[in-house]
């Protein structure tokens, strides 16, 4: 009996364990030069201008979040892999922590929205016109 509740006490811990990676980078040669992140890694759109970039990736469940700082003259380039998000409410904020986070952000910014879906994740991307600060985020797809 005391095996098997240490047994379970042992599984709960393992399965608590891994709420994910995070990351931070001064630059993007910095990041993409670092191996040490086990499965993060930039999304292709990043440009290379990105400075101040910080992350947050998942392994399981492959979410994941980047937001960095880029050039204004690398937005058009960034955005040619999504479709603009003409409703990003409805598209973008399904997640808690970004529904959280864009209530406040959102309310006091410039904001353009894009948004992409495949089979299994929404990936959505605000970029803040005023800062040039982009947001990048999965969610996962809508059956």
């Amino acid at each position: 009996m005391k095996k098997n509740i240490l047994l379970m006490i042992a599984g709960l811990a393992c399965c608590g364990c891994d709420i994910g990676t995070t990351y931070q980078f001064a630059t993007y040669a910095d990041a993409k030069s670092d191996k040490t992140v086990r499965g993060a890694s930039l999304p292709e759109f990043v440009p290379a201008s990105a400075r101040d970039i910080n992350g947050w990736y998942h392994v399981e469940t492959n979410e994941q979040t980047v937001e960095f700082t880029l050039a204004a003259s690398d937005k058009e380039s960034m955005i040619t892999l999504f479709s603009l998000a003409h409703d990003p409410k409805s598209v973008c904020t399904s997640g808690g922590l970004m529904s959280q986070r864009w209530s406040a952000v959102y309310q006091s910014n410039r904001f353009e929205f894009y948004s992409r879906t495949d089979d299994k994740l929404t990936e959505c991307l605000g970029v803040n016109i005023d800062r040039w600060r982009a947001y990048y985020w999965t969610v996962p797809a809508e059956q």
